[in-house]
């Protein structure tokens, strides 16, 4: 009989197999290489096979997880290196079933929709880290200076408290420190300081506290098998506790994210237990703000204006304006549920994601009727903080024909993320021409897709000018914890 992966991870010593997972996952992280190809040598018969096998580090954590649902800490056999990789080897050839299994019978709107945004979801934010670097600089933006600004820190300040005993700064500082420390090792049990140690860079770093977040961020064997998230239990607690009380910090890309963003999934989480729209609605205003500031900082007064609103309905939001173009600009800041960042998503929650854009596209229908402008290229641009990769090239034309019956012109409906509309916005303050020549590519990208159609693929090919303002302007990493940031990489760019 054929042993298979599962008769494999039955055997294999379960916290073992863990640590071994997490060590090679923080060395991919170390060395920037979130996809490695490794020699392997495996038996045919009575002959050794040499061979190669390719390593991911979204594959490892997935592989944890099946092994903490197979398998436990009792078991006599302690994996090595290579049957890490024997065992990754097997993974490939039993996802490539399950591929196989999840995409029979979808349609092709249905097998493009799990594809293109599960595919991208699970794996591309690992192999760009800069964006991790820029999400966590919109984030402090968005929940600590710009609530600041408007005088609501104490309610973002409470929720936090409410749902993890600290403030938001303070939250966010020790999620930095423990993914220094989860960077260095694999067992984050019992974290020490030595005398003066962390807290030189912050008086938040005690050991104390360190170990209560990562404790927060702890789910035992029992919770992630019985997880209706499966393999993505880790990217809420990124943690595993084993049977003999270790610590187990699994995937230190799911710590680097945290510090953008777990803030952020903690006041969210709260507000949705107690049964309020509170911070949904609280965040979308701190989103329109953010988009202002953006505006305000890199355009002259006279490129930009507010729609003006209708008395019943709702216009878009912003017109920017150049010589030879019109952009109508509609913001979402609705963020993707845990459900669909996998890489078999959930159609039903793509499908109920993507109707709040629906009604974004009819907003700037609607705004581009009522205000028309016979000297200008009117371009309609939907723009929404999340990132999904592929949302222009296949997942907005698959809107826009939802909705084709209802719009009185479907040309020039585009989809990017904040960060490509910043790259945008940053593009047209330096060089108008520069500028027209992106949206001139943009549109002429729609004849000739196969060059790529997302802002992320046009942009480079008409012009070297970068994102600025996330990147320089309000670089929160680079200052965030003078001299801690030193002791990480993650976005150093």
């Amino acid at each position: 009989m054929k042993r298979d992966l599962f008769w494999y991870l039955r055997r294999s010593k379960l916290d073992h197999l863990l640590f071994l997972i997490a060590d090679a996952i923080r060395g991919m992280f170390d060395h920037n290489e979130p996809v490695m190809t490794v020699p392997a040598v495996q038996l045919d018969g009575l002959y050794p096979r040499s061979g190669n096998v390719t390593v991911t580090a979204w594959n490892l954590s997935d592989l944890a997880y099946l092994a903490i649902r197979e398998s436990n800490d009792f078991q006599a056999r302690e994996p090595s290196v290579h049957d890490l990789v024997a065992l990754c080897n097997l993974f490939l050839a039993w996802d490539e079933q399950r591929s196989r299994e999840e995409c029979a019978g979808l349609s092709n709107d249905e097998f493009l929709l799990k594809f293109s945004v599960g595919f991208s979801q699970k794996q591309f934010w690992y192999q760009e880290l800069h964006r991790i670097r820029h999400d966590f600089n919109r984030q402090v933006e968005l929940l600590e200076v710009i609530p600041a600004e408007l005088g609501s820190c104490a309610e973002l300040d409470a929720a936090c408290v409410a749902a993890t005993g600290f403030d938001v700064k303070t939250f966010r500082v020790i999620l930095f420190g423990l993914y220094v420390v989860a960077g260095t090792r694999a067992d984050i049990a019992h974290i020490t300081s030595d005398a003066g140690g962390a807290t030189k860079f912050h008086p938040a770093l005690t050991a104390k506290n360190v170990n209560t977040v990562a404790n927060l961020y702890a789910s035992d064997y029992a919770e992630i098998r019985n997880s209706p998230l499966a393999e993505n239990h880790f990217h809420v607690k990124p943690v595993v506790r084993t049977s003999s009380d270790r610590l187990c910090a699994l995937n230190t890309y799911l710590f680097a994210k945290k510090v953008a963003d777990g803030p952020f999934w903690a006041i969210r989480e709260h507000h949705r237990v107690a049964g309020s729209q509170a911070f949904v609605n609280a965040f979308g205003g701190y989103f329109e703000y953010y988009v202002e500031k953006l505006l305000r900082h890199c355009l002259r007064n006279d490129r930009f204006t507010r729609v003006p609103q209708p008395r019943r309905g709702a216009y878009a939001d912003w017109f920017l304006y150049t010589s030879k173009y019109r952009v109508i600009v509609e913001l979402k800041s609705s963020l993707a549920a845990l459900m669909i960042r996998r890489l078999y998503p959930d159609i039903q929650a793509i499908r109920s994601y993507l109707g709040k854009f629906q009604k974004g596209i009819l907003q700037l229908d609607s705004t581009e009727q009522a205000y028309p402008d016979p000297s200008r290229t009117t371009i309609k641009l939907l723009v929404h903080y999340e990132t999904l990769y592929t949302s222009d090239g296949a997942l907005r034309p698959m809107v826009v024909e939802s909705v084709a019956g209802q719009l009185k012109n479907a040309n020039n409906v585009y989809f990017c993320d904040i960060g490509e509309f910043e790259w945008l916005v940053c593009i047209a303050g330096a060089s108008e021409s520069a500028a027209e020549n992106v949206l001139a590519a943009k549109i002429a990208a729609e004849v000739h897709p196969e060059l790529g159609r997302e802002f992320t693929q046009v942009i480079p090919r008409v012009t070297e000018l970068a994102n600025t303002y996330i990147m320089k302007h309000i670089d929160h990493w680079a200052s965030y914890i003078p001299g801690l940031r030193h002791a990480a990489g993650a976005g150093e760019e």
